[in-house]
Parts: C-alpha cells; sequence; structure tokens
C-alpha cells in the first residue's frame, strides 16, 4: 500500500504558519504554485507561464528551508536582487509564512533547540556554545517540518 502525501511539507507549512492566502491556495484546489505566483505576482491565475510557476515553486520550497536571496539568485540563475524582489514579493503576500519562520529562528535561538507539535526536537545546527547562537539560523525551520513530514511516511511503512 501506497500514499500520496501531495505537497506535504508546503501543507504542514500553511498549518504551521496560519497563513491565510497559502491556506486558500489549498483550499481552492487550483494547482498550489500557480495560485501562488498569481496572488505574489499579481498575475491572473490562467496567465501563469510554466517558467513563472516553476520559479515560484522553487521559491516556496526553499524559503521554507530558509534559502537566502543568494541562493535563490544561484538557484534560478538571476540577480540577487532580482530574487531579493521576488521573495519580498512572496512574503507581501504571504506574511504568515514570513512571521513563523522568522518566530522559529527566534524561538531557536532562545532555547537552543527547535520543537516539534509531536513532542520532538532538534538541536541548531552548528549550534555554538561559546557564543550561544547558531551558526545557520536558515537552517533551523526545516526540522520542524521534516520531522512532521516524516512521521506519518514512517509510520505507514511499517
Amino acid at each position: 500500500m501506497t500514499a500520496d502525501y501531495s505537497q506535504i511539507e508546503m501543507r504542514i507549512m500553511a498549518h504551521l504558519s496560519r497563513d491565510e492566502g497559502l491556506i486558500e491556495a489549498f483550499n481552492t484546489g487550483e494547482d498550489l504554485h500557480s495560485f501562488v505566483a498569481s496572488r505574489a505576482f499579481g498575475v491572473p491565475i490562467d496567465e501563469v507561464t510554466p517558467e513563472l510557476r516553476r520559479r515560484v515553486k522553487a521559491m516556496s520550497y526553499g524559503l521554507a528551508y530558509g534559502l537566502s536571496a543568494y541562493g535563490l539568485s544561484q538557484q534560478l540563475k538571476i540577480s540577487t536582487e532580482e530574487a531579493k524582489e521576488q521573495m519580498d514579493a512572496y512574503f507581501a503576500r504571504f506574511g504568515g509564512v514570513r512571521d513563523y519562520l522568522r518566530a522559529v529562528v527566534e524561538q531557536a535561538r532562545k532555547d537552543g533547540y527547535t520543537s516539534t507539535v509531536l513532542g520532538g526536537g532538534a538541536t541548531c545546527p552548528s549550534w555554538t556554545a561559546a557564543t550561544g547562537r547558531c551558526a545557520r539560523p536558515r537552517s533551523v525551520p526545516r526540522s520542524t517540518r521534516r520531522s512532521r513530514a516524516a512521521r506519518p511516511t514512517s509510520s505507514r511503512s511499517r
């Protein structure tokens, strides 16, 4: 038996961030990445090009994992300035995602680890006791979603 957990990490992001726009994206039944592109860049959904959809998909997943403007620029082969503008447009429309990601990093800085909704946790990658800081704070948010996304798939595969 197999199960398709379609876009599970983005669904978890919608749940954890409580971002109304991202939740709406799933509730409409439209293609997630076309919907996000339409809302973030003010393009009618039927005018979202395959290229714009591809960029938004890369950005959505990348931002969920702490991708920087530089990282996005390298991935999409665009300037860092253009990548930052795209990220700003995304976060202007999906501010709940931005706020959630900031809160997770801030909580990890405070506690030294991240917590999952199932009670698990992970220490901050590259945590340095000398400074009491996480050397790679953008890597913090991924542990909450990865553990949550892995739980249904690992429990179903037993």
